[in-house]
C-alpha cells in the first residue's frame, strides 16, 4: 500500500459528466497534489501510531513471521513523535523478521524506507530517480539525524 492509499479520499471521477467536469476534476487533482506540500496533522500522526500498535498485534497473531517487540514499537512511535510536521506521515510496514518499517512511497523511482528492529539502530534505503540511491544505518538518539530528514525530502521530490 502506498502513502497515497492511506491519505487520499476515494473519489468517483466517472460520476462527473459535462463540459464543466474537466474544471472540477482539475480542482480535485490540485487538492490531491497539495497533500504532499501540506504538513502532517496531529490526526495523521495519531493514525500512524495506531498503525504501529495494530502491526504489533498482527505480528503476534501471524505464524509465518517473527513477532514485533515492544522495543521496536517504542522506537517507531518515538520517531513518529519527533518527525517534523512538514514531512508527510509514512505508511507503517510490518517486516517478516519482526521489524517495523516506515515507508514514504511516491512512485516506482521515488521512495524512502526506514527499518527499526528494537536495537537503537535505523536502517534506511532510498531511491531518488533512476540509478540514484542512498542506504545505510543511523543510531537512534534524541532527535532525527539530518541525513534522514534530507533523504525523506529528497525521495518526495520528483525531478
Amino acid at each position: 500500500m502506498s502513502i497515497s492509499a492511506l491519505h487520499y479520499p476515494n473519489i468517483d471521477l466517472l460520476g462527473y459528466i459535462g463540459a464543466s467536469s474537466q474544471d472540477h476534476i482539475k480542482a480535485i487533482l490540485a487538492e490531491t497534489a497539495q497533500h504532499f506540500q501540506s504538513p502532517a496533522t496531529r490526526q495523521q500522526r495519531g493514525e500512524a501510531i495506531a498503525s504501529v500498535i495494530d502491526a504489533f498485534a498482527a505480528s503476534h497473531r501471524a505464524e509465518e513471521q517473527a513477532p514485533v517487540s515492544e522495543a521496536t514499537c517504542n522506537e517507531v512511535i518515538g520517531f513518529l513523535r519527533t518527525l517534523p510536521l512538514t514531512i508527510p506521515i509514512p505508511e507503517v510496514v510490518l517486516e517478516p523478521d519482526g521489524g517495523l518499517g516506515l515507508e514514504w512511497y511516491l512512485s516506482k523511482y521515488h521512495s524512502f524506507v526506514l527499518s527499526f528492529s528494537g536495537k537503537s539502530v535505523m536502517t534506511y534505503a532510498g531511491l531518488f530517480g533512476r540509478g540514484r540511491t542512498s542506504y545505510g544505518t543511523e543510531i537512534l538518539s534524541e532527535g532525527i539525524p539530518p541525513s534522514i530528514t534530507y533523504n525523506i525530502r529528497r525521495a518526495l521530490l520528483q525531478s
